[in-house]
């Protein structure tokens, strides 16, 4: 990660400083918030996905993560459909709301 972009919020940790946990919470919520479908928004193809965190890697995400998270894609979307199907009473893929 590049020190000078990151701001660290609230402590202002820094790459490493940043808990692991953290590091991957951060690309996992970008993916779900762009994969899924939302009110106000599509789903995003997977290829653009890939390019948003191959661009954004060193500003904003774990190189290695983002490395490890792209070389894991087809894994990450097999088991989030997985899931998804098991509790789409819970939740629906296709319009973002609670059925």
């Amino acid at each position: 990660m590049n020190p000078d972009m990151a701001t660290g919020y609230p402590y202002r940790k820094r790459g490493q400083e940043i808990y692991l946990k953290g590091r991957i919470t951060a690309i996992v919520d970008v993916f779900d918030a762009l994969y899924n479908r939302r009110i106000y928004k599509d789903p995003w193809s997977l290829e653009k996905i890939q390019i948003l965190f191959e661009e954004e890697c060193v500003r904003h995400f774990d190189p290695e993560l983002v490395d490890c998270f792209i070389e894991n894609i087809d894994e990450i979307v097999e088991v989030q459909t997985v899931y998804s199907a098991r509790h789409k009473h819970i939740f629906c893929r296709n319009c973002s709301a609670v059925v």
